[in-house]
């Protein structure tokens, strides 16, 4: 039995890890923007760095993002800002920051998923 990891090939997030009989078995998991690494590892919290040849596979960082008032900062660029309440919305932010803010006052779940797969998903739980 092969023990692998299929990844993204862009971001190097790693979409799941498989166990199959043969190479030629694990390749057939990765789809149109996906490859393996033959590897048997624990993929919570890492990523594959894409960058490198040969590919490696990595802890992922903390997330630098924090909340300041009703202002999320160092957000990495680029990120998936969502925000859960009454309802989900979610934009792309490539300058670091996003200001939040709601018509209806309530507790809100905001997600910060960066794109690049090197960092952690961050939430903040906030009163708007």
């Amino acid at each position: 039995m092969k023990s692998s990891i299929v990844y993204n090939l862009n971001t190097g997030k790693i979409v799941k890890k498989c166990v199959t009989p043969d190479e030629e078995s694990a390749k057939i998991q990765a789809l149109g923007n996906e490859d393996v690494i033959f590897i048997d590892t624990d993929i919570e919290d890492k990523y594959v760095v894409v960058s490198e040849n040969p590919k490696k596979v990595s802890v992922r960082e903390e997330n630098p993002a924090y909340l300041d008032a009703n202002i999320i900062r160092s957000i990495p660029n680029p990120s998936i800002v969502t925000l859960y309440g009454q309802g989900e919305e979610s934009i792309e932010v490539s300058d670091g920051e996003v200001f939040l803010e709601a018509d209806i006052p309530g507790a809100y779940l905001i997600v910060v998923e960066p794109l690049d797969a090197k960092y952690k998903t961050k939430d903040f739980e906030v009163a708007l």
